[in-house]
């Protein structure tokens, strides 16, 4: 759909809808059964009460928009049963999920939406949030007490708030962080329940966040905490709990059961937003915060400025609190907004006061001429096309192929040189298919190749050079893909993995009166056969299936310590490569025994992915 002044209504069921360019307002799905993938440069979609959507992803609008995603709302009246997904950078993002309204399977943010700023308020069903967009920006807002939200997973240097509304008291449903890179940051005005996996992630909870837990991983040593409310920590493995008292503030120290912190000095101050897309008349609240977020200082007062476009924007700040402000947009051009802080730096001996400064970007648009068509393309510069436009193909089946010629057929022009893509939905690099050139034609035809199941896009990008113009020009057509899963034909020979052997060693500890048990999973004992012939095994990676387990080093191999300290049955994963292919094996290893005096046997499973070779 590329229709830039349009206001659509849509009630079919079309599997599949490409959303490229509408009016700001507004897309109205009431079908049930589509995924939306939406690369307009200011969408507004409304999911309705009725409707359920099989998935939506957001994607990098075309170039004709400048190639970014200024502004997007979208409200969610009904179901959303797959993930809603960002996989493009998405400067300003309102989601709102009613109540009794799903989104099944959450939110998820990929490494190209970087320095996004996105709102999701929930009054309904949140699934997991994955965060996978260094220097991006998540706000959750709880609108409803029997509001949901899944586990939240930070994996990378993301900026993640979470808050309630003022209505609501007690939320039924505690919310799960985990915190997976040292740049993550977690500020929450609700209880919470906290993991740290890696050293330097910081958590600041609020007062409201009362009766929060906070676990640090057992490889975790040194943290950030800013709490106005008394917290409980503990360490993974461990029963013992120690607490945080409130209004503590620093780098937290995790040794022998023992938690110590120590101030931090503020080194500067940040807003709540990157870079600030408006249009004409909007208006978005400002807030200024410490950085670190842990450091022991207090924000005595801010001074707002705007330096340039001083027409263009009023700021105005909050009466009661200085470090909050409102910034309206009333002519379109760009601005500049200038903070300035004083800080009480309490992390010396004596306090001290110290002043820091931020500027923002302010970029505003009219809302009218935000609707206008996509330019057309200049006289003389023609397209491409690739036939056929979409493919379906078997895993390990035919090679397909493509051919690109020139819209229209009689320009004068030709292409002279051609690159090939091959991504996702979520605009991420694929590899379910190979895309070589075609023997004898270097600029005009490909060979397509189906490695395994699954959905992408393949673009073409052709460089065309047009005669007159002394520089090429460079355009794009893309080609969706679907391949299916190769069938297995009859006498295909079967991978098998025959039990590896198991050594136990005892731990240090095995000298006190309760000695965990320990296993190792030594990489020579690991063998395979193909047709019942031995094959070269390659250990490439083991993880434990089970939570009991903790994984170390150990010589030509892997060594496990079980938690539980108790015998029984543990299960561990490897990849393996087994003649050059890759497979996943579970390991199961029995101990029976107790005290010190423990032994192992181990077996193998059905290898996976794939299951089996062919010739």
């Amino acid at each position: 759909m590329d229709a830039p002044e349009k206001t659509i209504v849509n009630e079919a069921v079309f599997k599949s809808v490409e959303i490229k360019d509408i009016a700001t307002e507004t897309w109205t799905e009431k079908a049930r059964g589509n995924t939306l993938k939406i690369s307009a440069p200011n969408p507004h979609i409304i999911v309705d009460k009725n409707a359920s959507v099989s998935g939506i992803s957001f994607t990098k609008p075309d170039g004709a928009k400048g190639g970014v995603m200024k502004r997007m709302k979208l409200d969610v009246q009904g179901t959303v049963n797959g993930a809603v997904s960002f996989g493009t950078l998405v400067k300003n993002a309102d989601v709102k999920v009613a109540k009794g309204a799903s989104l099944a399977k959450g939110v998820s943010f990929a490494s190209s939406a970087g320095k996004s700023n996105v709102k999701l308020n929930v009054a309904g069903t949140v699934g997991d949030v994955s965060c996978n967009a260094a220097d991006a920006k998540l706000t959750v807002t709880m609108e409803d007490n029997a509001a949901s939200v899944g586990n939240v997973s930070v994996n990378t240097g993301m900026d993640v708030a979470i808050k309630a509304a003022e209505a609501v008291t007690n939320l039924a449903k505690q919310i799960a962080v985990v915190l997976k890179n040292a740049a993550a940051k977690l500020s929450s005005q609700v209880k919470v329940s906290v993991t740290v996996q890696a050293d330097n992630a910081s958590v600041v909870l609020s007062a409201s966040a009362k009766g929060s837990e906070l676990t640090y991983g057992s490889g975790v040593t040194t943290a950030g905490i800013s709490t106005e409310t008394a917290v409980t920590v503990k360490k993974e493995g461990s029963a013992d709990t120690v607490t945080i008292p409130a209004d503590t503030k620093g780098s937290v120290t995790l040794e022998g059961g023992k938690v110590t912190t120590s101030p931090v000095a503020p080194t500067g101050i940040e807003l709540n937003y990157n870079e600030l897309n408006m249009f004409t008349s909007d208006s978005e609240d400002l807030a200024v915060s410490l950085v670190p977020a842990y450091a022991k200082a207090s924000i005595k007062s801010v001074a707002w400025e705007v330096t340039e476009g001083r027409e263009l924007i009023e700021v105005k700040a909050d009466a009661e609190d200085t470090s909050k402000a409102v910034l309206t947009a009333n002519t379109k051009g760009t601005a500049t907004v200038k903070v300035t802080a004083v800080i009480t730096d309490q992390s010396k001996a004596a306090e001290t006061e110290v002043t820091k400064e931020t500027t923002l970007k302010v970029i505003v648009e009219d809302k009218a001429e935000a609707n206008k068509p996509n330019p057309e393309p200049d006289a003389g510069e023609p397209s491409i096309t690739v036939t056929p436009a979409k493919l379906e193909m078997t895993a390990g089946g035919e090679p397909a192929e493509l051919t690109v010629s020139l819209n229209p057929a009689d320009a004068k022009a030709e292409v002279t040189s051609l690159a090939w893509t091959i991504k996702d939905a979520d605009g991420n690099p694929s590899d379910i298919v190979s895309v070589t050139k075609k023997q004898g034609s270097e600029t005009s035809a490909a060979s397509v190749t189906a490695a395994k199941a699954g959905t992408a896009v393949i673009t073409a990008a052709a460089s065309i050079k047009v005669e007159g113009k002394a520089e090429p020009v460079t355009k794009t057509a893309e080609v969706a893909v679907t391949v299916a899963a190769a069938q297995t034909p009859a006498g295909v020979p079967v991978v098998t993995v025959t039990a590896p052997t198991v050594s136990t060693t005892p731990t240090s500890a095995a000298v006190t009166t309760v000695s965990p048990a320990a296993f190792t999973i030594l990489n020579s004992s690991i063998a395979a056969t193909v047709d019942n012939k031995s094959a070269e095994v390659t250990v490439i990676a083991a993880t434990p299936a089970e939570s009991g387990l903790t994984q170390k080093s150990a010589d030509g191999g892997f060594q496990y310590e079980i938690q539980s300290q108790a015998a029984g049955k543990y299960k561990v994963t490897f990849t393996l490569k087994i003649n050059g292919e890759n497979y996943d094996v579970d390991i199961t290893v029995d101990v029976t025994g107790s005290g010190s005096s423990y032994s192992a046997t181990a077996a193998a499973g059905t290898p996976k992915e794939p299951a089996q070779i062919f010739d």
